[in-house]
């Protein structure tokens, strides 16, 4: 059952993932319209966030065993 509840876990993870770029790119969309840029500011928006996908396959990653494992690696490094 643990397998179910990670795959579920996962799902809301992935979400809310999805919520917090969306939310990223629409405050930047919203200060670029407010400098008076409001033809191009979600293109800007865009550029300066990078890539969103690339975002959302990298993050994932980040979230579990292999952010204790770059942070073991780091200390012993250090």
């Amino acid at each position: 059952m643990s397998w179910l509840s990670g795959l579920f876990g996962k799902r809301k993870r992935e979400k809310e993932l999805d919520e917090e770029v969306r939310s990223h790119l629409k405050l930047s969309a919203q200060e670029h319209a407010e400098r008076g840029e409001k033809k191009e500011a979600e293109r800007k928006a865009r550029r300066e966030f990078g890539n969103v996908g690339l975002v959302k396959e990298v993050t994932p990653n980040m979230w579990g065993y292999r952010l204790l494992r770059h942070v073991v690696l780091h200390v012993r490094y250090g």
